[in-house]
């Protein structure tokens, strides 16, 4: 199993989404982010309040794979065989810790695997105008922002702001400067699709 390690990206959009008190969730609002500095208030403006419930062992690869479209691979069950221990059976406050997170980062990694491998062999629903096939054409910054607009639609539930637009296209784009070959641009979406599936807007419940 991949192990994906947490990004600059991945750390703004994850982070901010719960604050561990304790052994478990306590209730963050805006200002409390603003006030922690650096990255944490560009995010600060599009937190409210932490939600205490969140995904759980039992729905979580139902969920991934009804947000992503895409089947389970066998990779995919066996990763979340051996993570899946680590997510609270109820999506309970006190049962979310800091390895449980880095749990669903991994598994949601793992699904993001799928969605781009499915999505590059085509049936095309999230990376509309991504050419996975193409060794020739980098991705665009309008493919990008459409790639975006699918993810936060399937994954969230709703729009990216302006801001988390141009926050993940800049994170992509410092992180893949070069989107060329097809392992590049699987690369840069796989990148982008684990952060904001394993944000906290793809787990409210």
């Amino acid at each position: 199993m991949k192990t994906f390690k947490t990004s600059p990206l991945m750390l703004l959009l994850i982070a901010p989404m719960f604050a561990l008190s304790g052994c478990g969730f306590g209730m963050e609002t805006s200002d409390s982010f603003a006030s922690r500095g650096g990255a944490f208030n560009e995010y600060a403006q599009h937190v409210d309040k932490i939600p205490v419930g969140v995904s759980y062992s039992e729905d979580l690869l139902q969920s991934f794979q009804a947000q992503t479209g895409a089947a389970a691979s066998n990779r995919t069950m066996t990763a979340f065989r051996n993570e899946i221990t680590k997510v609270p059976e109820a999506g309970k406050a006190d049962g979310v810790t800091a390895p449980m997170w880095n749990a669903i980062t991994n598994l949601a990694g793992e699904s993001c695997q799928d969605l781009v491998e499915k999505e590059r062999d085509g049936g095309k629903r999230v990376f509309q105008m991504v050419d996975l096939k193409n060794n020739t054409v980098a991705i665009s910054k309008e493919a990008k922002e459409n790639a975006i607009r699918g993810m936060a639609r399937s994954f969230w539930g709703r729009n990216e702001s302006d801001s988390e637009r141009s926050m993940i296209r800049e994170a992509l784009d410092e992180a893949f400067p070069q989107t060329t070959t097809t392992a590049q641009k699987e690369r840069a979406m796989l990148y982008a699709c684990t952060a904001m599936l394993a944000a906290l807007d793809a787990h409210k419940r």
